[in-house]
């Protein structure tokens, strides 16, 4: 959760950091994971007005093709030749 810092893929849900109802839109900048009992209590308010922090800022994620075929062929050698070593 990136308000209460509560871990477990169970219990997370998307929340806005700016609502929807205030003008929030839908991108990588304004959606957080939050636990139900923290998205709850935000509601449909600002940061200011629900007296929450954020843990970090949101931003979008760097991924790059190389990080998916790394996770996929770790210790593969026949492959390794193809995807570069700072992947």
């Amino acid at each position: 959760c990136q308000y209460c810092g509560a871990k477990g893929f169970h219990n997370l849900t998307l929340d806005h950091v700016v609502p929807r109802v205030k003008g929030g839109r839908n991108s990588w900048e304004n959606l957080v994971t939050a636990c139900r009992q923290c998205n709850h209590r935000k509601g449909g308010k600002t940061l200011e007005e629900s007296r929450m922090r954020l843990r970090r800022q949101p931003f979008e994620p760097h991924v790059n093709v190389y990080h998916g075929l790394r996770r996929y062929l770790p210790n593969n050698q026949e492959w390794a030749k193809f995807i570069p070593s700072e992947a």
